[in-house]
């Protein structure tokens, strides 16, 4: 088992969700939202939740979430993860997840590179 995360750790892991967020669409094509999975996930560092005070929460937030049973386990299942990485028992961070999703930098347009200029040719030598 490894060690917990300290709390330097998991503020910088709040600092990067928050960072991605506003990158990320907040819209799965099916219609998921994105960006209530990161609140979740940040909500969870910031209050160093256990697993009872995760499902406390999503039950008590459920109605105002407005979330089917679907969505409820999707996000209990964020939740897991987030803890467990807290807890040392995930290697995975929970921006990790997320990095697929990120837009790509766009790379600037390479310019080719510049031939040298050819001599002119010399008239009249025979």
């Amino acid at each position: 088992m490894k060690k917990p995360m300290t709390d330097k750790q998991i503020q910088a892991e709040i600092d990067r969700l928050l960072a991605m967020k506003p990158q990320i669409r907040r819209y799965t094509m099916f219609g998921d939202d994105n960006w209530a999975k990161i609140d979740l996930m940040v909500k969870v560092l910031e209050d160093q939740m256990t697993e009872d005070d995760l499902m406390s929460y999503l039950d008590d937030e459920a109605e105002d979430l407005q979330m089917t049973d679907d969505q409820r386990c999707e996000l209990e299942s964020d939740g897991f993860h987030v803890i467990g990485w807290m807890e040392g028992d995930e290697d995975e961070s929970p921006s990790s997840g997320w990095e697929c999703l990120m837009p790509k930098p766009v790379e600037p347009e390479k310019k080719p590179a510049k031939r040298p200029a050819k001599k002119a040719a010399k008239k009249g030598k025979k």
